[in-house]
């Protein structure tokens, strides 16, 4: 999410109809709710417990890619990005969960695994956004993370154990 603005960031103050300095805070919304939330998010993880607070992350990612799809001007557009960055909290609560459920054998692995998909999802998601906003739209990038946000929070909810501390 963070590297999601890249391919477009000098068009968007065309896009948004506002200036390139209004226009920066595309990324730097995103990462400062991110900066923010990751610590709350861990807090929230323990209080209510890991599986919740991941769903509510997936769920906060597709509303604010959803947001950011419609493209209703600077202000929503922002909101969407601010709700992605609140996401970014599932990184930390997922690896604390494989913590907790993997076997012990297979514990630094499975972490490994998942602290890994921050290093795959950028080199990834940079030339895929690419793709996507030269091919299709830039709407169809946020709506594409939406729907793959959907497929998280639904996957979540079916295949993440509840753990009570």
């Amino acid at each position: 999410m963070q590297s999601l603005v890249i391919p477009i960031q000098s068009e968007l103050p065309r896009l948004l109809e506002t200036d390139p300095g209004n226009a920066s805070w595309a990324v730097t919304a995103t990462l400062l709710a991110g900066a923010v939330t990751m610590p709350v998010t861990g807090r929230l993880a323990d209080m209510y417990g890991k599986k919740r607070v991941l769903v509510v992350s997936a769920a906060n990612l597709a509303l604010g890619s959803a947001l950011a799809a419609l493209g209703g001007g600077l202000a929503l557009f922002l909101v969407g990005r601010v709700l992605q960055g609140v996401a970014m909290g599932h990184i930390p609560v997922a690896i604390s969960m494989v913590r907790e459920i993997a076997p012990p054998e297979r514990k630094a692995g499975a972490v490994a695994a998942v602290s890994a998909t921050m290093g795959v999802g950028g080199a990834i998601g940079l030339p895929l956004a690419a793709w996507i906003a030269e091919e299709f739209s830039w709407h169809d990038l946020f709506w594409f993370s939406a729907a793959l946000a959907v497929v998280v929070l639904a996957t979540t909810w079916v295949v993440v154990p509840a753990v009570h501390d």
